[in-house]
């Protein structure tokens, strides 16, 4: 008897439906008094303990953007588990990007805080070996997070299109932005928190990509001081021990110092650096995948 197509078509999508498990999902912690979310990707034929790639988003992001999005189907195609994290800026049980017309409490060295949360969260699964990867701003925070903790379980570390400002070229942003330089507010800003009010909020200040903004002093100061509380990213790079890679877009708008601000500290060894011709800050298109794969061969190699 001769079966319809129809029927053999449906016998073949239920088969695939039932027996493929599901290998991606959302994943919680409770931080202090917050709900902290990541997305887990596991690779096909792959157990959690046998390693992960701890994925952290740019400055005001999220871990369902574009980039990290096809950087975690990527590492998955090439059978790296993947653990994306949203950092919660602040807010409970976060998604999506930042609205900019919340107030803005969150400081770039809160992230370190939350990472050792999730590596945690991580050791206590029983992975035992984990790559961090931070796109645009978030190297800088996954640098700090290994050299404040020399955690033994952090194995490699990716810095993917590295955000490499330093403080004039940060105020010169700002300025291009918007139009006048921030020291005023930053002077204003210092002087709220040098008398223990951090925590107040300054109205129609420009912040970042948010113009109009509402920011608390403690926000403002430590994104715009002289002297960040996370620092250069080149005062970190000689202090990390773990292998790293670098990965750099050469048509990079954003970022476009990165390949020769950071080349000296490339020494082909315990610091690479692989150039992806072409792409842009956000590895849109098939520079993701090329991005991916020379990440997942630097992972690879012997040692």
């Amino acid at each position: 008897m001769k079966i319809p197509t129809s029927k053999l078509i449906l016998a073949a999508l239920l088969l695939g439906v039932f027996s493929v498990p599901l290998q991606a999902k959302e994943v919680t912690l409770q931080f202090r008094s917050l709900t902290l979310n990541a997305n887990l990707e596991l690779a096909e034929g792959k157990e959690l303990g046998e390693g992960v790639v701890l994925m952290l988003h740019g400055y005001m992001a999220h871990n369902r953007m574009e980039i990290i999005q096809t950087f975690q189907e990527a590492f998955k195609e090439n059978g790296q588990s993947s653990l994306a994290i949203n950092l919660s800026l602040g807010l409970d049980n976060r998604h999506g990007f930042y609205d900019c017309a919340v107030p803005h409490r969150h400081k770039l060295e809160d992230a370190i805080d939350e990472l050792g949360a999730w590596v945690g969260w991580l050791k206590d699964k029983g992975v035992q070996r984990v790559t961090l990867l931070g796109h645009s701003s978030a190297p800088k925070q996954i640098l700090a997070f290994t050299v404040q903790h020399d955690d033994p379980v952090i194995s490699n570390l990716v810095l993917v299109a590295p955000t490499t400002n330093h403080y004039k070229r940060r105020i010169d942003r700002y300025k291009t932005r918007y139009g006048r330089s921030p020291k005023d507010d930053v002077e204003r800003a210092r002087k709220l928190v040098a008398a223990g009010k951090g925590s107040e909020l300054m109205k129609d200040i420009d912040f970042v990509y948010c113009p109009k903004a509402t920011v608390t002093a403690d926000a403002f100061y430590s994104m715009y001081r002289e002297d960040p509380p996370l620092g250069q990213i080149f005062e970190y790079l000689p202090q990390v021990r773990e292998p790293m890679l670098i990965v750099v877009a050469s048509m990079d708008d954003r970022q476009p110092e990165s390949a020769t601000d950071l080349m000296p500290f490339v020494d082909g060894k315990r610091i690479q650096m692989a150039v992806i011709d072409g792409a842009g800050h956000f590895f849109r298109d098939l520079y993701a995948e090329e991005a991916v794969e020379a990440t997942v061969a630097f992972l690879e190699a012997p040692r």
